[in-house]
């Protein structure tokens, strides 16, 4: 029998803050049977018949018990799912980031995950939204398709930025170290003020402070949350983007525009009355910048002015689509065909296996442009070119690679042992769709050295642990003695979350159930007492 999960007494400290002080909010959730049905189908769909590709995920592979009507009956219905000590589990873990850092991130029990996606959800539904035509907006997923992966809509925001042909200039702009930087007391002011304090969303305090605790007092990063990205993005930045588009109409040789965002990404793109001199273009780029930057700050965001670029719009075509490794397939479909890139991949082992010494990231990544360069079209996309990684992403998530290259890529990794820290998903990925059993075990032993070296030396790092995890998830069972133990020892939090949620949920909820009760009557009676409106024991 697995281990079972405790919360301290300052856990039960914040617990008992977050909950209502009164019986006025009795069921604190307020979530309806059909939102929850969909939510949880949401990501049912989703993942049936595909392994999962992110930790926080890999629980709601198997969560047939979440989505019975028993389920919801007896825990949502009136909000006693959050007396589960259960509910209440977090963790820091890390993600890699496309530039080869690392990104902290929090894992949540798939309880307050599910139950925070319903929240979006049902504001999403509520939302007085935005709608000006000049004004075009994504985030990562879909509410309306029910689709929880940000390939579509992200998808979408590319052909939008290279199908407005019709512009002559355009200004890219991003905002610096943007979840950190929401405050969730404002965020809340907003939503209240664009549901118009719908008297079914009530319960607000109770879902802002779980926002706070699921974020270490932040707004959290979960990856791959829809909820926390369409807060974020589109009601957020609602008034910035509106604020903006009304500033640029209000500029004289401005004559027609168009703002696309995604997330906290954001292009620009107008025309003006007369062609401008690289001067007045820069003034006028700088302009509205100013006017953005501004406007960011007054609730407390910072425009990054690193990543600022403007210039013709028919520089846009030169922009090359470069996905992040969180997503497990690439965004575009093209016309390179499979005989090429194997060429391509051959190409890429020759250039690993001649190069002598260290491969740090920035020279993995010339490797990677120099070998899978292509000048295929995306799709019916014709001004955008899929970069060198986009087409290695085609070529591992589409195809198989031949028991000849599998192993002279462990010849290649064996050779090179921190290319395991340097693109994990896509090795693991080919490790796993290897046919040959024999092939496929030595690249997973291959791969999986390094870190276990770093851990016999003491020298486990955040991407031991994203290594670690990719070969977790992409094996049967999340099974590896020596691993886990090594997650262990150095994240007992990672482990704790695949012990409990990956490999026995229902246990897990079944046996929590049968204590929490009693055990948070005993340390927080005053909120239990509130919560349910009991007023004797």
């Amino acid at each position: 029998m697995t281990e079972e999960i405790k919360l301290c007494d300052e856990d039960y400290d914040v617990i008992g803050a977050i909950l209502p002080k009164d019986n006025r909010d009795k069921n604190i959730l307020n979530i309806d049977e059909y939102t929850w049905s969909t939510v949880v189908n949401m990501y049912v769909n989703a993942l049936d018949n595909s392994y999962v590709h992110q930790l926080q995920w890999a629980p709601l592979k198997n969560m047939k018990v979440l989505s019975t009507d028993s389920f919801y009956n007896k825990y949502v219905q009136d909000s006693s799912i959050v007396v589960l000590n259960a509910f209440w589990f977090k963790c820091r873990s890390y993600v890699m980031r496309p530039d080869g850092n690392v990104r902290s991130v929090t894992l949540v029990s798939p309880l307050i995950f599910l139950v925070i996606e319903c929240f979006g959800r049902m504001i999403y539904q509520k939302h007085n939204k935005n709608t000006d035509t000049r004004l075009k907006r994504y985030y990562s997923g879909n509410y309306d398709d029910n689709d929880p992966k940000y390939r579509t809509s992200y998808m979408s925001y590319c052909k939008d930025v290279n199908h407005e042909s019709g512009f002559s200039y355009y200004i890219k702009t991003d905002i610096k170290n943007f979840y950190d930087s929401i405050s969730i007391d404002l965020l809340f002011d907003k939503i209240i003020e664009k549901t118009d304090n719908d008297p079914h969303l009530y319960s607000f305090h109770f879902f802002k402070e779980l926002l706070k605790y699921a974020g270490y007092g932040k707004y959290p990063t979960i990856d791959n949350s829809v909820a926390l990205s369409y807060l974020a993005s589109m009601l957020f930045l609602e008034d910035v983007d509106t604020d903006l588009s009304s500033y640029i109409q209000s500029i004289p040789i401005i004559k027609d525009y168009k703002l696309i965002r995604y997330q906290d990404d954001m292009y620009v793109l107008f025309n003006t009355h007369n062609i401008l001199s690289d001067n007045e273009l820069d003034s006028i780029c700088s302009r509205i910048e100013k006017h953005y930057a501004t406007t960011l700050s007054n609730i407390g965001l910072t425009m990054n002015l690193d990543k600022e670029k403007h210039g013709g719009a028919n520089e846009i075509n030169l922009v090359q689509i470069n996905l992040s490794y969180n997503d497990s397939y690439p965004a575009f479909e093209g016309t390179i065909n499979e005989n090429e890139l194997h060429e391509h991949f051959n190409y890429y082992l020759d250039a690993l296996e001649k190069y002598d010494g260290l491969i740090n990231f920035k020279t993995y990544q010339d490797i990677i442009s120099s070998t899978f360069i292509h000048h295929a079209k995306v799709g019916e996309v014709q001004n955008i070119e899929r970069s060198p990684n986009e087409n290695y992403n085609f070529f591992v998530y589409k195809y198989k690679q031949s028991d000849t290259e599998v192993e002279r890529l462990i010849s290649v990794v064996n050779n090179h042992p921190d290319l395991t820290f340097l693109d994990p998903k896509r090795l693991f990925t080919i490790a796993k769709n290897t046919s040959d059993e024999n092939l496929r075990q030595r690249l997973f032993n291959s791969l999986l050295w390094p870190v276990h070296n770093n851990s016999d030396n003491n020298e486990w790092d955040a991407y031991c642990l994203i290594s670690g995890i990719e070969y977790l998830l992409k094996t049967d069972g999340m099974c590896h003695k020596k691993l886990r133990v090594n997650i262990k020892n150095h994240n007992p939090g990672v482990d704790q979350f695949i012990v409990h949620y990956c490999n026995c949920l229902s246990r897990t909820i079944k046996e929590d159930s049968k204590e929490s009760f009693r055990i948070f009557l005993t340390k927080k009676p005053r909120a239990f007492f509130c919560l349910f409106n009991v007023n004797d024991i």
